[in-house]
């Protein structure tokens, strides 16, 4: 009647790559454990394994062993500002960049690499493989100022094509101010993710702020927050002694891309 207790089981082998997999349910030993490394790893905190990948740092989330459902977030870079008109009448303002997206995942992984890509500026932040896999997009590039308009860049979209995952905070970026005659420049708009309360888990790993429009003529454009923001616009020259106007001014640098995942330290 014990048999049950001591026969000895050839255990189950995982699937290695990107699907397939056994579950676990702990952490604390056994081949089967969830084990994963990648980006800047800390915790359990609160109960969960973080890892932080920020601008530029393009490696991958790797699954050493185990299944398990991970979170994903992802902030698509704010876009570039417009380049500023000058040198003729009237002047007139570049547009501002395009928020990024902020995207949040439930996504299923198991044992296997997973390559994660986060932008340096304006552009998209993605997990999984290229070109498939999630993807918060990055804002639009601001309009230079050219009549009749200087558009501002559109915001980020998100993209979900990754087996097994679903989204469950999708949030497009604001689009940039239009830059106006006379010089002012537009405004940068804001990651998607803002306003949304801190409370959320992935909230505080986002930065709402972009560069702000210049009211006149002759200043270059501010530069967009990391993780988030688009840049301002560019200025229109500045009228000049003696008539016409200076050159226009360059508008600001989007802000980078991010990625944080977590997930519960006992998957």
């Amino acid at each position: 009647m014990f048999d049950k207790w001591y026969k000895k089981e050839k255990p189950i082998q995982g699937l290695t790559g990107m699907g397939g997999g056994v579950s676990s349910r702990s952490t604390g030993g056994g081949p089967f454990a969830f084990v994963a490394t990648g980006g800047t790893k800390s915790g359990p905190t609160g109960g969960y394994f973080y890892h932080v990948y920020d601008k530029g740092q393009n490696t991958s989330f790797v699954v050493e062993s185990g299944e398990g459902t991970i979170e994903v977030m992802l902030q698509g870079g704010g876009g570039n500002g417009g380049q500023g008109r000058g040198s003729t009448t009237p002047t007139q303002g570049g547009g501002g960049g395009g928020g990024g997206a902020t995207g949040v995942w439930n996504a299923l992984v198991s044992k296997g690499s997973y390559p994660v890509y986060t932008t340096g500026g304006p552009g998209p932040s993605r997990f999984g493989p290229n070109p498939d896999g999630l993807r918060a997009n990055g804002g639009g590039n601001g309009g230079p100022g050219s009549p009749p308009t200087a558009p501002g860049g559109s915001g980020g979209t998100n993209d979900t094509n990754l087996a097994g995952a679903s989204i469950t905070g999708d949030y497009s970026g604001n689009a940039g101010g239009n830059g106006s005659f006379g010089g002012s420049s537009g405004a940068g708009a804001a990651a998607g993710g803002y306003p949304q309360p801190n409370s959320l888990w992935w909230r505080p790993y986002i930065s709402p702020g972009a560069g702000q429009g210049n009211e006149g003529a002759g200043n270059p454009g501010d530069d967009g927050n990391d993780y988030g923001g688009g840049a301002s616009g560019g200025g229109g020259g500045q009228p000049l002694d003696g008539g016409g106007a200076g050159p226009g001014k360059p508008g600001g640098s989007g802000g980078g891309g991010r990625c944080v995942i977590r997930y519960p330290d006992a998957i």
